[in-house]
């Protein structure tokens, strides 16, 4: 038999423990002078800050960085239920992003957070260090590229032959003539939890964050 062209799709999917813990605060306030509104918003973010600043500082802490954004002003005239606007209600809005490396810390930062005046938590994503996710990337791609070798051996086998060399290797949809023009799937793509404020508590428990490799590879049987 002639020599034949395979092409396939290798895959790896793993699923790893986040090591870190990102958390997004907000502090804001609302009400009808704007200097007093400014003023409480500006006496709260002290107050976040306050309960960051112990934890952060040295690599044994539990907080690994963290910043705060701009205060936000802005104003807005409220209509009632009979269609009459209402007078003039002014907000400030300031956020924080902290993230922490000790999830049972995590806990009781923000458990102490959430009774700051003004605060409160929008959400939490559950990462990986970068060092950590780039050693995993690498793994995936190894253990992806041996899926499509495996993939290429099986059908040259169906087909009764017995040599396959590889011809290309590429991330999912670059590989020459593919069809799309390197417009396919991402070849990495990382999932991970969010965790969401709901029914007014937070989940702490972290998810496992999942990572999937596709690359696609071309190979010669004979």
């Amino acid at each position: 038999m002639a020599e034949v062209e395979i092409t396939v799709q290798g895959s790896h999917r793993t699923r790893i423990a986040p090591e870190r813990a990102v958390v997004r605060v907000r502090v804001d306030h609302d009400g009808p002078d704007a200097d007093a509104t400014v003023a409480q918003t500006a006496d709260a973010a002290a107050a976040v800050r306050a309960s960051i600043e112990p934890l952060h500082g040295s690599d044994d802490m539990p907080v690994t960085s963290w910043s705060s954004g701009q205060v936000r002003t802005w104003a807005e005239r409220p209509w009632n239920q009979d269609g009459a606007q209402l007078p003039l209600v002014h907000h400030a809005r300031q956020p924080f992003v902290v993230e922490f490396g000790d999830v049972a810390a995590l806990g009781r930062w923000v458990t102490d957070v959430v009774q700051i005046a003004g605060a409160a938590v929008d959400g939490i994503d559950w990462e990986l260090t970068p060092d950590r996710r780039a050693a995993v990337i690498v793994d995936a791609r190894a253990a992806a590229v041996a899926d499509a070798v495996a993939k290429a051996r099986s059908y040259a086998d169906s087909l009764g032959l017995t040599t396959v060399t590889a011809l290309e290797v590429a991330d999912a949809g670059m590989l020459r003539d593919s069809p799309g023009g390197g417009g396919g799937p991402a070849p990495v793509a990382m999932r991970a939890a969010r965790m969401e404020a709901h029914g007014g508590g937070l989940e702490f428990e972290p998810h496992d964050i999942e990572i999937t490799v596709d690359v696609d590879a071309r190979f010669i049987a004979g």
